[in-house]
C-alpha cells in the first residue's frame, strides 16, 4: 500500500466511526461498480447517504474538500443510484455527503462534514 492509499485508508476508518458516532448505520465501504466506487454509504433514519471521504495532510494544494468537483458529484449520484438499484433500496431521500479530513502528525485529526453536496 503506497502513502496515498494508506492516507485514503486512514481517512475513511476516520469517517466511518466519526459517521457511527453520530447514529448512521454502515452498509458498506469501498463499493465499486462499473461507473466507479463510492467510499461509504450509510444508513440514517431511513435515508441512504453516499459519503466521499477526501483526506490530506496539508492545505498545500487547497482544501481536502475542493478536490470534489461538480463532475466528481454527478458521478457519485450515479454511483449511489447503482448502489440504491443493486441493493433493493429507494433513491428517494438518498444524498452525497463529503467528509474532508486534514491529517498532521501528531496532532488531532481535522475532520470537516458538508451534508447534502450538489453539483
Amino acid at each position: 500500500m503506497n502513502h496515498n492509499q494508506y492516507l485514503g485508508a486512514a481517512g475513511e476508518a476516520i469517517a466511518a466511526e466519526y459517521l457511527q458516532h453520530r447514529g448512521m448505520r454502515i452498509l458498506a465501504t469501498n463499493w465499486r461498480c462499473s461507473q466507479g466506487e463510492l467510499d461509504i454509504i450509510a444508513e440514517h433514519r431511513g435515508s441512504i447517504i453516499a459519503v466521499e471521504v477526501k483526506t490530506r495532510t496539508s492545505t498545500d494544494y487547497g482544501h481536502p474538500a475542493q478536490a470534489v468537483t461538480a463532475a466528481k458529484l454527478r458521478r457519485l449520484c450515479v454511483l449511489t443510484r447503482c448502489w440504491c438499484r443493486e441493493n433493493h433500496r429507494s433513491w428517494t431521500g438518498a444524498r452525497i455527503d463529503v467528509i474532508a479530513i486534514l491529517l498532521h502528525q501528531g496532532t488531532k485529526p481535522h475532520l470537516e462534514h458538508y451534508k447534502g453536496v450538489e453539483a
